[in-house]
């Protein structure tokens, strides 16, 4: 009688932690706080549904990927992948966009001494 109270109190207690620890994207039907209400008030019943209903099987869905980005493709076409190579792309944008700015600023620079009569200095 008491191997089957300490099996059932370890189920109990294993049945909370992996309701708890459990990604939500692996939750079925209901949300994580109510499944781990209905294991708590419920235990031997909670349980077992916890484990027939709630816990999702295999591994949380991935995200989708991001669309393609000619910018970011590798030399074979395909997009690059990782946070390092993103941040690479964002960091070559950013340069362009300051140079085209400073271009913009000396060509109005330039259009504005020639309006004047100013003479460029070396």
């Amino acid at each position: 009688m008491v191997t089957v109270s300490v099996l059932l109190l370890a189920l109990y207690v294993y049945t909370i932690v992996d309701a708890a620890l459990r990604d939500r994207a692996r939750v079925r039907l209901l949300p994580k706080p109510a499944w781990l209400l209905v294991v708590i008030l419920l235990p031997l019943i909670g349980s077992a549904l916890w484990f027939a209903l709630g816990r999702g099987r295999g591994t949380a869905p991935e995200p989708p990927l991001a669309p393609e980005d000619p910018a970011s493709a590798g030399r074979s076409g395909t997009p690059v992948q990782g946070t390092q190579a993103q941040l690479e792309a964002l960091e070559r944008e950013i340069e362009e966009a300051d140079r085209a700015l400073r271009i913009r600023r000396l060509e109005e620079e330039l259009e504005r001494r020639r309006g004047s009569g100013e003479t460029a200095q070396p």
